[in-house]
């Protein structure tokens, strides 16, 4: 309508944005305090620059006090409507961009990071990485991320929120692994609309030029005899830098002890020191310290920590007086049930009973096989027994039955060496196969390893254990083309046949094998059935080969083998006439250890025995199982009393030897020797009723044949089964 003022929004034909709608009030403001012409009025109707006509007078113009009092009040009204435009774009418009929006904004501070130089196999010290939400709205933090791997991010596990204000913070470690620059970053995926943040990460690692290796960081003796010392533990430094390594001092505190530094070192690049730490208890505590290295290396002083106990041991340390049995002619009755104990009224052991006469098979006997095979498993749980008619059975500590006799597979021989590794593993022959027997529960599963081909059968020799290292193993093989049969070198870790070229012949016969034995490294240790100078006569150590590797005696004795407390594989046997293996007293009543590489005695072990079998299966601790037993007929020393007539020799005390019928204990480097029981069997008897003690492989139990003065009509070769606890 003519003469009307149309609004800004009429003018436009929509709605202006707050500075259009400020810039045409102010023009029309200006228009008014300039006084504008009829004529101009005239020609802009569109633009008018008075009041409607229903507001006042046509055509009157405002006073110019007035003009400025409108002019300032529409300034402010500007600044309020365009605040409140931008407040409700920043809720409604897109967030993270300041004047665009308010959402979520991602900040990560610092942008970078620099570690600068850092050894090789190190790791840097933290540095600290913020993530801010500088937004209105919450921040939705998705992942965390750190690339490559040489950094080391550590934090909060996404998903996060972090309020508007707030901030979270990360650590990063440089650990680089090779002799190079590294880069990389830390990225932030979250819901911010300024994209993904980043932080870049750049470091180089370097080679310290003087670095001592010390390895292991700590050792553990374990339970160790009181006055006895184990065998030594190694300590290897290496020089893993660039430039030599002076080492001046290496220093331990009592009990433990060590070797192989004489006051001064020089380790060149890549050269290494071995020391030899030993643990010698005085009383029954535990012990605690450290082997400390001091060194040019910027690490020194570096320690290794070093602990055992001083461990219990039933019986008394030997006085090398003689102790006849007490209650010897008016027999002390043996534990009458399984698993009941009695305590050695001599030396103080106590003595529990694994086995009673018909119990697994009527009429027959139970034994343990033999001295240098042990019939412990892996841990010490578990015994395995055979009868006199050659089944076998597997009991526990206590004599309760695990494996009867009709779980048990068939085997060539009741001789099964135990895993020395594996608590429920075992291995015998079948045929002309080996298996592995694994037991579960009550039932044995097995596991065909080797089939020898060419070979009718291979039997395993009844009185070998296992390699220490469970991988070596002599079986002999009758080859199925005739001939005599041979010795099978396998290897039960590569599961190979390492050689079969040895004739060993039939055992027993003239010409033939009495006992075969396995050292550590494999070596046979070779008994034939006939005495000479040889070859294939006497005693003998043959290479894993086959072939002759020392002819040691031409007689034979009561022998086991292992590894000394200095590491060497030796031989336990009387040196007899060959002087020059001699380390004992007497050669003939005394036991030599006999170094076979250098060819040479070592020690003597013990000195004045009686006849005796030795079990060296403990090499680790170096604990050596002798039993005693008389090698006389009846009447004698170690006969039935119970009788009619008696069989015991009427002079019996007068004649009782020193360490007769006893079951000892004895330091493989001579320095102890512990007595533990008289084993009551009466040996001179018969065959079976000779002890045959054996020791487990941790020396910690050691069990025998003993007849307890007990005469059995069912069976000839009557025995039964007792265990000590030693430690």
């Amino acid at each position: 309508m003519i003469g009307h003022s149309q609004s800004p929004a009429a003018y436009h034909g929509s709605e202006l944005s707050a500075s259009g709608q400020f810039f045409w009030l102010l023009k029309h403001l200006n228009s008014s305090l300039e006084g504008t012409n009829a004529a101009t009025v005239q020609k802009s109707r569109k633009m008018p620059n008075r009041l409607p006509l229903d507001h006042g007078t046509p055509g009157r113009r405002l006073p110019p006090r007035l003009c400025l009092t409108l002019l300032g009040a529409l300034l402010i009204l500007f600044f309020v409507i365009r605040l409140v435009a931008c407040s409700g774009m920043s809720r409604t418009g897109v967030g993270g961009v300041p004047g665009v929006g308010g959402g979520s904004i991602l900040s990560v501070t610092p942008s970078a990071i620099g570690f600068g130089n850092e050894t090789v196999g190190s790791t840097s010290a933290s540095r600290s990485v913020t993530i801010s939400n500088q937004g209105q709205l919450g921040l939705s933090v998705s992942q965390v991320s750190i690339v490559p791997s040489e950094f080391k991010l550590s934090g909060p596990t996404p998903p996060i929120t972090i309020p508007p204000g707030s901030s979270v913070t990360y650590n990063v470690a440089f650990a680089p692994d090779a002799a190079q620059a590294f880069s990389g970053s830390v990225s932030v995926t979250s819901n911010a609309s300024n994209g993904i943040g980043k932080a870049s990460l750049s470091g180089t690692g370097v080679l310290q030029t003087t670095v001592l290796n010390v390895l292991p960081a700590a050792i553990s003796f374990g339970s160790e005899l009181v006055n006895t010392t184990t065998s030594a533990q190694n300590v290897l430094l290496t020089n893993g830098g660039v430039t030599a390594i002076a080492i001046s001092g290496v220093q331990t505190s009592t009990p433990f002890a060590v070797a192989g530094f004489s006051g001064s070192a020089t380790l060149n690049p890549a050269q290494s020191l071995t020391l030899s730490v030993t643990f010698t208890p005085s009383v029954q505590t535990s012990y605690t310290s450290s082997l400390t290295i001091t060194s040019s290396a910027p690490s020194s002083p570096d320690t290794v920590a070093l602990g055992g106990a001083g461990g219990p041991v039933c019986g008394q340390p030997d006085d090398r007086l003689v102790h006849v049995p007490p209650n010897y002619t008016l027999p002390l009755a043996p534990p009458v049930g399984i698993g009941q104990t009695l305590v050695d009224p001599q030396y103080g052991c106590g003595i529990t009973r694994l086995t009673t006469f018909g119990e697994f098979q009527a009429s027959q006997s139970n034994h343990h096989n033999y001295s240098t095979i042990t019939p412990f498993n892996a841990d010490s749980s578990r015994v395995m027994l055979s009868l006199t008619n050659g089944s076998v059975v597997v009991v526990d500590l206590q004599g309760n039955v695990v494996v009867p006799v009709a779980n048990m597979p068939a085997m060539n021989s009741p001789d099964a060496p135990w895993d020395p590794t594996n608590s429920a593993v075992f291995y015998f022959t079948q045929g002309n196969q080996l298996f592995e027997g694994t037991i579960s529960g009550s039932t044995v599963t097995k596991t065909l390893l080797q089939t020898f081909t060419g070979y009718t059968s291979v039997v395993a020799p009844d009185q070998e254990d296992l390699s220490d290292d469970g991988c070596k193993y002599w079986v002999v093989g009758t080859p199925s083309g005739g001939g005599l049969p041979v010795g099978i070198f396998y290897n039960l870790c590569t599961h190979t046949v390492v050689s079969q070229s040895l004739v060993v012949g039939v055992k027993d016969s003239a010409t033939g094998w009495h006992k075969i034995q396995i050292f550590p490294s494999g070596k046979m240790l070779m008994t034939w059935n006939n005495n000479g100078p040889g070859p294939s006569q006497g005693l003998e150590i043959y290479n894993t080969d086959g072939t002759l590797y020392w002819h040691v005696f031409d007689g034979t004795a009561h022998a086991d083998v292992g590894i000394d407390l200095q590491g060497r594989e030796v031989l336990i046997h009387a040196a007899g006439p060959k002087a020059s293996l001699n380390a004992c007293p007497n050669p003939w009543t005394g036991l030599s250890v006999i170094d076979i590489n250098a060819q040479a005695p070592v020690n003597c072990l013990i000195a004045n025995i009686p006849s005796w079998h030795v079990s060296y299966r403990d090499s680790p601790k170096g604990w050596v199982l002798l039993s005693m037993f008389d090698q006389g007929t009846c009447p004698d020393n170690s006969c039935f009393d119970t009788t009619s007539p008696s069989h015991l020799a009427s002079n019996w005390q007068t004649n009782w030897p020193l360490y007769g019928e006893e079951l000892l204990l004895v330091k493989i480097d001579g320095t102890a020797v512990y007595r533990l029981a008289h084993h009551r069997s009466r040996s001179a008897e018969y065959y079976w009723a000779q002890p045959h003690a054996a020791i487990s492989r941790d020396g910690r139990f050691v069990v025998w044949d003993s007849n307890f003065d007990i005469s059995s009509t069912a069976d000839a070769n009557y025995a039964d089964v007792y265990l000590i606890k030693v430690q």
